[in-house]
């Protein structure tokens, strides 16, 4: 038997014995070695019975991060690698000419005021600016684009974005399970069997983070925005992730009326013509490859496109006309994970200052954009939800509830708000279990820090 053989032997017997599905089953069934494990007896068990119990998550997070680069690695060890380059890298070698479409920006970036003052040293400093790269367009005869992927696939070499560090930084293709990457050879394993379809002509905005409202707003709506400013492509049509939220989708026609949506799934392989791509308009890396690690970044974001979706936001047709919106807002956020534990309290509290607490997925998104852009105060709760921040007027207040952790990402939505001319601070609170310590801990905000915050802010 041979060495790849028994490995894959090996492998069927561990897929077979612990997540109860032979392997030949999930690679056409699947859409990454992580799906697999998801849809797995044993992932069904731990999304329906532990993921609720904070410690039992806690833990199974602990247990996971340790054996996953092992899974990973069994996973993926039968498939043949193929090249990784760099966008620009292969734009030079092979003479394909890119169309720029806004200038490089530099954003000053001002450090957030955190509340209270003693727990300032949860933040980390950096730079007082980064510069955002050109903008551009470029067209690939006959590319590939694959499901939950922004990668872009000619003949066998698969390219990535500029904003990559691939040496640091992992991807979320990574994270996933979609894909395993070499970093040292530059090569990359694709998990799925895909089902092939061909069209003569796309932009490709497919991304694996999309279904992600916070990603979606602030680094692939955007590109979708500057897209549609070029004249020459009018009509052309989106390719876009099959099953994104309605939300999602009605944003897409907010800044893009007029091109045609194109579904891709998550274990499809379109085949363009002529495929449009659009550099990076905004960028978040999503986990450090070495978790003891800090990420050189956390967000890049082009004042120029973030600025289109502000607009485009702000400027729309209210759909009801005779509606009143609220001045101070608090936001809620309804999930088990990073969970704010006295958040009735600060509730009662917040309603008595005169705030209306709202619940943002029972909104549209156009409601979501006029409530934030009437409001003159914003307290929210760290989330997806604080991408809204974006829409809101330049002199509009907001505070961001967060565990006061150093590994938090302060400037995350700092950046984000910066590109558009706001600025947020922070009310910290303290985590409340003693086992968890990580960014996902649930926390608790004293009444008497928001309060503070509220009568000091600039």
């Amino acid at each position: 038997m041979r060495y790849r053989d028994f490995v894959r032997f090996l492998k069927d017997a561990l897929v077979i014995n612990i997540f109860g599905v032979p392997h030949q089953c999930s690679d056409a069934t699947y859409e990454s070695a992580f799906d697999h494990a998801k849809h797995s007896w044993l992932g069904k068990f731990y999304y329906r019975k532990i993921r609720n119990i904070p410690f039992l998550r806690w833990g199974v997070r602990k247990i996971w991060n340790g054996i996953r680069p092992f899974y990973s690695y069994l996973m993926f060890i039968h498939i043949y690698a193929t090249p990784l380059v760099k966008m620009s890298h292969y734009i030079a070698a092979n003479g394909i000419k890119a169309t720029l479409l806004h200038r490089q920006q530099m954003v000053k970036t001002p450090p957030p005021v955190l509340y209270p003052a003693k727990l300032c040293g949860c933040l980390s400093f950096g730079h007082n600016h980064y510069v955002f790269p050109d903008i551009k367009l470029f067209q690939i005869e006959n590319g590939k684009i694959r499901g939950h992927s922004n990668f872009v696939i000619i003949d066998d070499i698969t390219i990535h974005h500029d904003l990559y560090d691939l040496k640091n930084e992992l991807t979320v293709e990574e994270v996933k399970g979609a894909v395993w990457i070499d970093i040292m050879r530059k090569r990359i394993k694709w998990y799925a069997q895909y089902t092939v379809s061909n069209i003569d002509r796309a932009a490709t905005f497919v991304e694996g983070c999309a279904a992600n409202y916070a990603h979606w707003l602030s680094e692939v709506l955007p590109r979708i925005a500057v897209f549609a400013q070029c004249p020459d492509y009018a009509g052309v049509p989106l390719l876009v992730n099959e099953g994104l939220h309605p939300n999602i989708i009605d944003s897409i026609g907010l800044v893009a009326p007029g091109h045609p949506i194109i579904f891709v799934g998550g274990k499809q392989e379109v085949r363009v013509g002529q495929l449009i791509v659009i550099s990076s308009a905004g960028y978040v890396p999503y986990d450090p490859r070495r978790k003891l690690r800090r990420l050189r970044s956390q967000g890049l974001f082009s004042p120029y496109a973030l600025g289109l979706v502000r607009e485009k936001g702000r400027n729309q047709l209210p759909q009801n006309k005779d509606r009143v919106w609220p001045r101070k807002i608090f936001v809620r956020r309804c999930s088990v994970v990073r969970s704010l534990k006295n958040g009735p309290e600060i509730e009662r509290m917040l309603i008595s200052q005169g705030f209306e607490v709202i619940a943002p997925e029972k909104l549209s998104f156009n409601e979501q954009c006029d409530l934030f852009a009437h409001a003159d105060v914003v307290v929210i709760q760290a989330g997806a939800a604080c991408v809204n921040v974006i829409f809101c007027k330049p002199e509009a207040k907001i505070f961001i509830l967060v565990a006061g952790f150093k590994g938090n990402a302060f400037w995350y939505w700092q950046h984000m708000a910066l590109a558009v001319g706001c600025r947020v601070a922070y009310v910290l609170g303290t985590i409340d279990t003693k086992y968890d310590k990580s960014v996902h801990a649930d926390f608790i905000v004293d009444p008497k820090d928001i309060t503070y915050a509220l009568a000091h802010a600039a």
